[in-house]
């Protein structure tokens, strides 16, 4: 919704349409023509550039143009005379641009650090002949042979991007993929797949999908057929086929957890010389209605009143179908950190309404008894069971509030959800507020159900 380009979006998103259009999508041709032209043109004066993000930006460009066959050859050896100076991801970024335009391979082996593994053999010096040590025994005559003497190489950078460094092996591996590496990628993708976290991903969303787009490539270039798969899985007495017609596919079979099914052994069944990947998730759910609420690098509380009409508050001791509910949510952070959402599912009986409620009159006043500052969006999203709460840059170290509206819809006696706001490339940084009983009648007038 800006008015203002960003160079980093438009290689990025500039990369995806590209990706789009070779799996099949229709993007018109002007769009990427002028996309290209753009990316193109925003590399003039990258001789004189120092600053990490605009020479990361800069690698991604040429990895977009690269892909859409407009290739820069010039700018990209450039980039590569300031290799000692570039951050890993772009070095990356720009010995993919580099595979793609068939320049040399031993440039991008530079660029990736890769050297063959040698060998060293030790050979012990023969005794001269003829001499004696002291106590009688031959001596040694000393090599001829000088040390080798290799020349460090300069660090790479110490930098992080906002989404951290984690995708670097996800972009090396298809570099190794398409550079035949074969041993290099084995043990690499070995290394990430172990590397999953406790959800089975790899922490945030660019991560795992340039983690997930690598795998894709290694697990092609190991296939020695491309047929269709057939992969049974068997647990206790179930026994399923899973059916995988293009490298693309996916299937699933899922089980009801018991004891006795737990005690018995899973097996996957795959044909000789097939290989497929598997994920197995396991999902319990607790019986337990209270949650007191968790800060982990963010705290987040959550309150309801009841908003009569004439803009004053009180508590939802006696809500009713049809009745507006004021939901306030404070958060307090350290400051300094980039795109934090903030997730708040609503209870079955409400349904937001107006996700800006702050920019109303009198909630002023009703933040300055709280002690907290307006919290900014850049963008707010109303669905069906959840408001939604985007910032792209984080103000810094405080107390801040945003409020928005819901009515009553139904009656009951139900749970809200904790609310949750994450830092969306951090997700270790995270804050939960307590649950909360929310006990709604029906109207006054005899009404059911309202919320037209």
């Amino acid at each position: 919704g800006g008015e203002e380009s960003n160079l980093w979006g438009s290689a990025y998103g500039g990369f995806t349409l590209l990706r789009a259009r070779d799996a099949g999508a229709t993007v018109p041709e002007e769009t990427i023509d002028a996309l290209l032209a753009y990316l193109s043109k925003s590399l003039r004066n990258l001789e004189d550039e120092k600053d990490m993000y605009n020479l990361t930006n800069a690698a991604m460009c040429l990895y977009t143009l690269a892909k859409g066959g407009k290739a820069e050859p010039a700018y990209a050896n450039l980039l590569f005379a300031k290799r000692d100076r570039l951050p890993e991801v772009a070095k990356l970024y720009l010995a993919l641009s580099m595979l793609i335009a068939k320049a040399p391979e031993q440039q991008v082996k530079d660029l990736l650090g890769w050297k063959p593994k040698v060998v060293e053999v030790v050979k012990k010096a023969e005794p001269a002949k003829g001499t004696k040590s002291k106590k009688g025994a031959a001596t040694k005559a000393k090599s001829k042979d000088k040390p080798v003497v290799r020349p460090t190489p300069p660090p790479t950078p110490v930098w992080t991007h906002w989404w951290g460094n984690q995708m670097n092996k996800a972009l090396r591996l298809i570099a190794y993929t398409h550079l035949g590496l074969t041993s290099d990628a084995d043990q690499l993708a070995t290394a990430i797949l172990q590397a999953r976290n406790g959800q089975g991903e790899w922490g945030n969303t660019i991560t795992n999908s340039w983690t997930l787009t690598a795998l894709s490539a290694y697990e092609r270039s190991t296939k020695t057929s491309a047929g269709p798969l057939a992969v049974r899985a068997v647990w206790d007495a179930q026994d399923a086929t899973l059916d995988l017609p293009t490298h693309t596919s996916t299937a699933k079979a899922t089980y009801v957890l018991n004891a006795q099914l737990a005690a018995k052994p899973f097996a996957l069944t795959v044909p000789q010389g097939r290989t497929a990947f598997a994920r197995v998730e396991a999902r319990a759910f607790s019986p337990v209605r209270e949650f007191q609420g968790i800060n982990a690098g963010y705290g987040i509380t959550r309150t309801y009143t009841k908003l009569l009409t004439d803009g004053t508050e009180k508590p939802i001791t006696d809500l009713r179908v049809g009745d507006m509910v004021l939901v306030n949510l404070e958060v307090a952070i350290g400051g300094g950190d980039r795109y934090i959402a903030i997730n708040d599912p609503l209870p079955a009986v409400l349904e937001a309404v107006n996700p800006d409620f702050d920019t109303q009159g009198g909630k002023e006043g009703k933040r300055a008894e709280r002690d907290s500052e307006p919290w900014f969006c850049d963008h707010r999203e109303i669905r069906a069971d959840r408001a939604l709460f985007f910032t792209d840059y984080a103000p810094g170290k405080g107390k801040f509030s945003l409020s928005y509206l819901a009515r009553v819809i139904a009656e009951g006696d139900t749970v809200a959800p904790p609310a949750r706001i994450e830092a969306m490339y951090q997700p270790e940084k995270y804050g939960l507020s307590a649950t909360q009983r929310m006990i709604t009648l029906p109207s006054a007038d005899g009404r059911k159900v309202a919320g037209k």
